[in-house]
């Protein structure tokens, strides 16, 4: 065209991985929030990368990357009963 010279777009997609003992530990020393993030638990992850070069070399290159990671934790609660429930929940980073 005549603005834009050329440009790619990239998705990347991974579901169901499993969380190495070193990235559960990563995860939970960088995000107070991340309570309960532990080896083992399940994560899927998602990232866009988009790229324009400009025809004018005055007009600057644009990139932009976006990603999402979430972690599914299980925990096991206790009852009165002295039986145990689980609970799924998802952790946004």
């Amino acid at each position: 065209g005549n603005v834009i010279e050329k440009g790619a777009c990239s998705l990347t997609l991974i579901q169901d991985g499993t969380l190495t003992a070193e990235r559960a530990a990563a995860i939970s020393g960088r995000n107070d929030a991340a309570l309960g993030v532990k080896a083992e638990d399940t994560y899927s992850a998602a990232a866009l990368s988009i790229v324009l070069h400009t025809r004018s070399p005055l007009v600057p290159t644009f990139r932009s990357d976006v990603r999402i990671f979430l972690v599914r934790t299980t925990t096991t609660t206790n009852d009165d009963d002295g039986g145990g429930e689980e609970e799924d929940t998802m952790a946004w980073f």
